[in-house]
């Protein structure tokens, strides 16, 4: 009794199915387009927004005027801004790419400005980075000049 119920009840959904998919016949007026089964696009006219179109308005922000006040305007740059390029992060241009072992010991496969380089604990890169330690999931790098410390995790 029990199957039987449940493949009346698939039996059922088929024929629902195909009947809401099968396609049939219809006027269509002008406006509108058959694509598949009960539907259908409706096109719609819009009206025409181009540059011709539309009203210009003078912008008093954006003339002529403007451009030539900008133009005569000149920024100095401040010197607190000079002083912060000159302490710039060391460790900026540093990337971990990989962790590895090699000969039982844990390497780091890093990218420094560009260039690939594979390097140990106590290596000291570009003669002021010393890598302190390396995890499986990061490297920490000590800058030999001020002592900063920074730990920089696996990307």
């Amino acid at each position: 009794m029990k199957k039987q119920l449940i493949s009346t009840v698939v039996l059922l959904l088929v024929v629902v199915n195909v009947w809401q998919w099968w396609p049939y016949e219809e006027n269509h007026t002008a406006d509108s387009v058959q694509t598949s089964g009960h539907m259908s696009l409706l096109i719609i006219p819009l009206p025409d927004y181009s540059r011709k179109s539309m009203p210009t308005v003078q912008d008093p922000f954006y003339g002529a005027e403007a451009r030539e006040q900008a133009k005569a305007v000149k920024v100095a740059v401040p010197v607190k801004r000079q002083a912060a390029k000159k302490t710039q992060d060391p460790f900026k241009n540093y990337q971990v790419a990989g962790i590895l072992y090699k000969n039982r010991r844990m390497n780091a496969f890093m990218v420094i400005s560009g260039e690939n380089r594979i390097v140990k604990k106590g290596d000291i890169i570009n003669g002021r980075i010393k890598v302190e330690r390396i995890t499986e999931l990061s490297v920490t790098l000590r800058d030999t000049r001020n002592n900063q410390k920074r730990t920089i995790k696996l990307q």
